[in-house]
């Protein structure tokens, strides 16, 4: 399994590009297996909902790390500008 380039790093694992619409997550190794099961079967129970969100394949085991072989998406984040001080007082 050969990676492409790094989209994303976090607290469990780094993002590499894979193949054409798909990314890989590779998590962190001694992150827990469960754990990754875990998030695999969350969004495969919220795959029907209506909302944006990555689809997901596969969980593959690669050298003792656990890997979730995911659709790559867009994500476009929007900033409040909002002085949160003058609200509050």
């Amino acid at each position: 399994m050969k990676c492409g380039k790094i989209i994303g790093v976090g607290n469990t694992a780094t993002v590499y590009e894979w193949e054409e619409g798909r990314v890989l997550k590779l998590f962190y190794e001694g992150y827990p297996k469960k754990s990754v099961e875990k998030e695999f079967y969350n969004a495969m129970a919220i795959k029907n909902m209506n909302f944006a969100k990555p689809k997901v394949y596969e969980i593959i085991s690669c050298k003792e790390r656990m890997v979730l072989c995911q659709e790559k998406v867009q994500v476009k984040f929007e900033f409040l500008n909002i002085n949160l001080f003058s609200i509050l007082y």
